[in-house]
């Protein structure tokens, strides 16, 4: 799931995950133990690539990004393909990967395959479809709600449990955050 601004979410199966980019922050609920843990991204301009093919900026892109555009992988799928390969930094920082090639489709230019090259030996490949653009989210879609009693840690912090009617993160902005259980106690 995209939202705008900034909001990636990944609801993976087997094994259960949620995994929410929202901004610089990242929620990752692993129902499995009860867990939900926040952290916080460095603002760097690495960190849009977690938003590359939806939604950039795009001076920052540039600023870390060597980007090409490349033939389709696929012609009677993808339009064309564009390439993202890290900067070298003045701090001498590891990259995230070592590239990431995006295939947008025909007809729309919409993301529909994203190749993570993280080193020589490993990859991962999402295959987008099914788009759904512009439709009006439930909450449950555009956030993750945790039931009651999962435990909470932000920034390696216990925070507490999820009261009786469950969490939603982030706190939606309609509504004051629902109160945490507090415990002295770490689980």
């Amino acid at each position: 799931v995209y939202t705008r601004p900034k909001r990636l979410i990944f609801r993976y199966q087997d094994p259960r995950l949620e995994y929410m980019i929202d901004g610089l922050r990242v929620y990752e609920h692993d129902p499995d133990i009860e867990q939900i843990q926040i952290y916080e991204l460095e603002d760097r301009p690495e960190s849009e690539a977690y938003y590359l093919g939806f939604e950039t900026n795009g001076s920052r892109l540039q600023e870390a990004y060597d980007v090409r555009i490349l033939p389709s992988d696929d012609p009677d799928r993808h339009a064309l393909g564009v390439e993202f390969v890290p900067k070298p930094t003045d701090e001498g920082d590891e990259p995230f990967f070592m590239r990431v090639i995006i295939q947008l489709a025909k007809g729309d230019l919409l993301p529909s395959t994203i190749l993570i090259v993280n080193d020589e030996e490993s990859s991962t490949s999402f295959q987008i479809s099914d788009y759904q653009l512009n439709v009006d989210l439930p909450e449950t879609a555009s956030h993750i709600v945790v039931p009651e009693g999962t435990t909470i840690v932000d920034n390696g912090t216990y925070i507490g449990e999820a009261p009786v009617d469950g969490a939603i993160f982030p706190a939606t902005t309609s509504a004051s955050p629902k109160p945490l259980v507090e415990s002295e106690d770490v689980p």
